[in-house]
């Protein structure tokens, strides 16, 4: 009885290393998809740059942080109440 607790371990051994070498491949392919997409994003860039300058503005255009009010003025209903 005592061999079939041990081969049973094994398994488990087995089983959870396993495991934790999916988890690292998952966590570094997570790590490398951010990387990935803006290696993707910019080739499309630049292939634009060189085809198509209005969609190319317009990527551009797309990637620029939108512009924040001051704080000084609420917008509600459509109508903005400055202070």
């Amino acid at each position: 009885m005592g061999i079939v607790v041990n081969v049973n371990c094994q398994h488990v051994i087995y089983l959870f290393r396993r495991y934790k070498d999916s988890k690292r491949e998952f966590r570094q392919r997570l790590r490398q998809a951010p990387r990935l997409h803006e290696q993707e994003e910019f080739s499309r860039i630049e292939q634009l740059s060189e085809l198509d300058q209005k969609g190319f503005w317009k990527v551009i255009s797309s990637r620029k942080p939108k512009k924040r009010s001051s704080g000084r003025e609420l917008v509600f209903g459509g109508s903005k109440l400055a202070h």
